[in-house]
């Protein structure tokens, strides 16, 4: 893509297009990726070079939002703007290096991970940032991403630290454990239909693994070089992205 120092913290695939948003924290810019032209554009720069830094696109009211670990908050700004004035600050209070957001635009929701003095928790929003709720508070350690499932209303989460792949309910319950292995610390995830991927921190691998009974589908080790171990996953497919006919969203399209 033209960008040879760039350091990417954080990616996020456009479900309408196939175009790719990501975070690179070098220049501390948010860029768009489109695959017809090829061509890389600048969303937003001034992000913080935190590596808690992350990105969540909602292509429904085609917004960015961003956690940003160095100013403690949740910002959200239009993808279709050259105004980068415009963004609001949806989040800042009773947080403290928030990071792996994730959206879901037909329900109208917004989940995050927080590393609070106040206990790490996964906690969730309405889309312009009211409705604050915790979602998970307990047995979490070092969660890397988030990726809510809008067909399911399922929430899919990494935590390194326990070396797991967990999944819950939207609100926090029926909490599960879809994969365990004490030797993968996962970090970057993605869905689809039925299964669920992770990179790992070591080993130059990603793996896939069945969303219900856990059997791993797709292993990929040693790809690449110690130097280019994997950060990032995810998975571009149409039948991810739900029907709305008939849906009734209301919050979904967040208007700045």
């Amino acid at each position: 893509m033209g960008m040879p120092s760039a350091d990417i913290n954080s990616m996020e695939v456009n479900i309408d297009d196939g175009s790719i948003f990501f975070l690179d924290r070098a220049s501390r810019c948010i860029y768009l990726y489109s695959n017809d032209t090829n061509a890389v554009t600048s969303i937003r720069c001034g992000i913080s070079q935190s590596i808690y830094s992350t990105i969540a696109y909602d292509w429904l009211g085609r917004n960015i939002y961003w956690t940003d670990g160095f100013f403690n908050w949740i910002a959200v700004q239009p993808v279709n703007t050259n105004d980068t004035s415009i963004y609001r600050v949806l989040i800042q209070n009773n947080m403290e290096k928030p990071r792996a957001i994730s959206v879901d635009p037909v329900t109208g929701l917004m989940f995050w991970f927080d590393l609070s003095p106040w206990g790490y928790r996964i906690e969730r929003a309405s889309l312009d940032g009211t409705d604050r709720r915790l979602v998970i508070t307990q047995s979490l350690l070092s969660v890397h991403d988030i990726v809510a499932d809008c067909l399911t209303s399922r929430l899919y989460w990494t935590d390194a630290k326990r070396f797991t792949i967990e999944s819950s309910n939207y609100d926090g319950s029926d909490r599960q454990i879809v994969y365990k292995r004490s030797d993968n610390y996962f970090r970057s995830i993605s869905i689809d239909m039925n299964y669920v991927c992770a990179t790992t921190f070591d080993g130059q691998s990603w793996r896939c693994i069945h969303k219900t009974t856990g059997n791993v589908q797709v292993t990929r080790v040693n790809e690449f070089s110690a130097s280019e171990n994997p950060r990032l996953i995810s998975i571009y497919k149409q039948d991810t992205k739900p029907s709305l006919t008939g849906i009734p969203y209301v919050k979904s399209q967040y208007s700045m």
